[in-house]
C-alpha cells in the first residue's frame, strides 16, 4: 500500500504580513502533480490545515479547491486537526465528506476513529488522533485523572485502549510535539508555542506503528527511526527554515512485520526564503547579476556597513522587492557586547526609546521627528489614563 504524507499546510499564512496565497497555490499544484504521478492509496494530512482558528474566506476557498481536486484521484484522504485549526471549522461537513472518502477528525471526543483499508497483504488500520490537550483526556476519562499526569501518560492510555488485531499493520496520524529518548526533534520559529508549556511526548510510545504520520514541527525529520516522521511544512514559514529542503514523504507499506520503505519527493517553492549578508553596495551589486525570479525571493538582509546609511531599506527594495527583515551588523554586535558584559540592552530605557530601537532594528531607519512626537503624545495619554484608573 502506498501513502503520501502532508502536514502543516497553514493555508492563510502571512510572512511578515505578506500574503503567501500565490506561493501556497503554487506548492499545492506541485503536490497535486505528485499525487497524480505516485497514485497513492491514501493521502495523510497531519494537522494545521489552516494558519488560524478563524480562517479567512480566501483560506477556506483554497482548501475547498484542494479537496475538490483530490476527487480526481482514487485515494482515500485522512485528515486530523492541528493546534492552529478550529476542530469544529475543520470538521464542518465531515459526515458528508466521509461519503466522498475524505475522513476528518477535528476533536478528540473519545477513542480516536480507526479506518481500515485492505490490500493484497491484508488490512491496514489508520488511527486518526487530532491535536489534544491533557485536560481534554482527563475530562473524557475522569476516573483516570490521577494517572494521567503527563501528555506521554495520556497518549499511552488512549492508544492502549484501542482494540486492534495483533500482527496487522497500523498507521497513526497525530499532531503533537514528540521528542525524548529516540531523538531530539528540531523546531523552527514558525511553530506556534502552545500556551501552557505542553511537555513533549516520548516518541518511544509510537514504536508499535508501521508508520506514524506526524505534524506540528516544520522541519522535515524522522525521530530516531524512519517510520516516525514529521512531514514538515511544504513551504518555509520563517527565516529559521532558510536551509531546510521541503519534501513530501512517499511511504510503501509491505507485508506485516516488514519495515516501510520511505522516499522523499522534494518540493520547489515559487519564492525562496533567503538571507543575504554584506555591505549595502555589495548586496545591491549582487542583484544586478541575478535573474528576476531570484530577486523576488523573501529576504532577510544583514548589512555589515560601519558608517551610517541613508534609507537602506528603500534602496534595497528597489532591487529586492521582498526584503522582509533588515538588520545592521553593528547593532547586533553592540547587543552581543552588552550581553557578554552582563549589561542588559534594555537597562535604563523607557518605552519610547525601546520602540524606536525596535523600529530601527526592523527597518534600518531612524524614526521621523513627526512620528516620534506622535508616539510621545500617545504614550503620555495612555500613561495619564492608567493613572486616572488606578486612582479610581
Amino acid at each position: 500500500m502506498k501513502l503520501l504524507h502532508l502536514a502543516d499546510l497553514h493555508f492563510g499564512k502571512r510572512l511578515f504580513d505578506v500574503s503567501l496565497k500565490d506561493d501556497q497555490e503554487y506548492i499545492v499544484s506541485q503536490i497535486l502533480a505528485l499525487i497524480a504521478e505516485e497514485e497513492p492509496d491514501a493521502l495523510l494530512i497531519s494537522g494545521d490545515v489552516y494558519d488560524k482558528a478563524q480562517p479567512s474566506a480566501e483560506s477556506v476557498a483554497m482548501f475547498d479547491r484542494f479537496l475538490t481536486s483530490l476527487r480526481e484521484f482514487s485515494c482515500e484522504v485522512f485528515i486530523v486537526a492541528g493546534n492552529h485549526d478550529s476542530p469544529a471549522r475543520l470538521a464542518y461537513a465531515a459526515t458528508l465528506l466521509s461519503s466522498l472518502r475524505i475522513q476528518i477528525a477535528g476533536r478528540l471526543e473519545g477513542l480516536p476513529p480507526v479506518y481500515t483499508l485492505p490490500d493484497t497483504a491484508g488490512p491496514v488500520h489508520f488511527i486518526l488522533l487530532p491535536f489534544f490537550r491533557l485536560h481534554e483526556v482527563k475530562a473524557l476519562w475522569p476516573e483516570e485523572t490521577e494517572s494521567l499526569n503527563s501528555y506521554s501518560a495520556a497518549l499511552r492510555f488512549v492508544l492502549g485502549k484501542l482494540d486492534l488485531p495483533p500482527g496487522e499493520r497500523r498507521v497513526l496520524l497525530s499532531h503533537q510535539h514528540y521528542s525524548g529518548s529516540l531523538d531530539s526533534a528540531q523546531e523552527s520559529d514558525s511553530e506556534l508555542d502552545i500556551v501552557g508549556g505542553l511537555d513533549p511526548i516520548a516518541a518511544e510510545i509510537l514504536t508499535g506503528f508501521d508508520y506514524a504520520a506526524l505534524g506540528h514541527l516544520h522541519r522535515p525529520q524522522s525521530l530516531g527511526t524512519s517510520q516516525l516522521r514529521y512531514a514538515g511544512s511544504p513551504l518555509a514559514y520563517s527565516f529559521s527554515e532558510i536551509r531546510q529542503t521541503k519534501s513530501v514523504p512517499v511511504i510503501e507499506l509491505g507485508e506485516p512485520g516488514c519495515a516501510a520503505e520511505i522516499r522523499l519527493r522534494e518540493l520547489t517553492p515559487l519564492r525562496q526564503v533567503r538571507e543575504l549578508k554584506g555591505s549595502l553596495a555589495e548586496v545591491i551589486s549582487a542583484a544586478r547579476n541575478l535573474p528576476e525570479s531570484e530577486r523576488q525571493d523573501f529576504l532577510r538582509v544583514i548589512l555589515t556597513d560601519e558608517e551610517r546609511l541613508d534609507n537602506p531599506l528603500r534602496r534595497l527594495q528597489a532591487w529586492y522587492p521582498n526584503v522582509l527583515q533588515l538588520q545592521l551588523e553593528r547593532d547586533r554586535q553592540t547587543l552581543a557586547d552588552q550581553t557578554m558584559s552582563g549589561q542588559s540592552p534594555l537597562e535604563g530605557k523607557g518605552a519610547i526609546e525601546l520602540f524606536t530601537d525596535f523600529y530601527k532594528e526592523q527597518t534600518g531607519l531612524e524614526i521621523s521627528v513627526e512620528d516620534k512626537a506622535l508616539l510621545d503624545d500617545l504614550w503620555h495619554k495612555m500613561t495619564l489614563e492608567t493613572e486616572v484608573e488606578a486612582r479610581g
